[in-house]
């Protein structure tokens, strides 16, 4: 839900963006596509009603353990026109997600992001631009079509390269699933 917008800006491949505060659920101000300065920033964007995030929230609850001890910060951000708070909270809870969860009914911080697809990541670097935007990993080949295993974990190797101080391998892939009614 949209609470405030202040001036600002984000770099996203060089667009000019306004500054977008939103609520989380559990009723903190934030934007995740605008972390604190040196903090490396995941974003999920998910439909609760699309099989393939839901399908993809194990490996989003691996991600999150693994690269949350490491000062990486999460959220979830449902981008269902609809969906309520209790229904955002009562998703994330079934599906395990521990990191904040933003609503986004008006498809404001999607389109910010540039994210289309649900589920699609979008990560934001130390400096406070989006460095890597696309899928998780490849597990997803087409809709309908799965991998038992992924063969490319993109997400990871974005991490591990910027924990790493190393530029990321690819800074945007195509994501499989739910197009988001932009």
């Amino acid at each position: 839900m949209l609470v405030a917008v202040v001036g600002g800006r984000i770099a996203v491949g060089g667009q000019r963006a306004i500054r977008v505060l939103w609520d989380t659920a559990d009723g903190v101000m934030m934007n995740p596509l605008q972390p604190p300065k040196g903090t490396i920033s995941v974003t999920f964007f998910v439909l609760s009603d699309c099989p393939i995030a839901n399908g993809y929230a194990p490996e989003i609850g691996r991600i999150i353990t693994k690269y949350h001890s490491k000062g990486v910060a999460f959220s979830v951000v449902y981008v269902d026109s609809k969906v309520t708070v209790a229904a955002a909270k009562a998703h994330g809870k079934a599906y395990g997600y521990t990191c904040p969860l933003v609503l986004d009914p008006t498809h404001s911080l999607a389109k910010q992001a540039g994210a289309t697809i649900s589920p699609e990541v979008v990560v934001v670097g130390g400096k406070g631009s989006i460095v890597y935007r696309g899928r998780i990993d490849d597990r997803a080949v087409e809709i309908g079509k799965l991998r038992p295993r992924p063969t490319r974990q993109d997400l990871r190797l974005t991490l591990d390269a910027l924990l790493a101080g190393k530029p990321v391998p690819v800074a945007k892939t195509k994501a499989v699933g739910c197009v988001i009614g932009l």
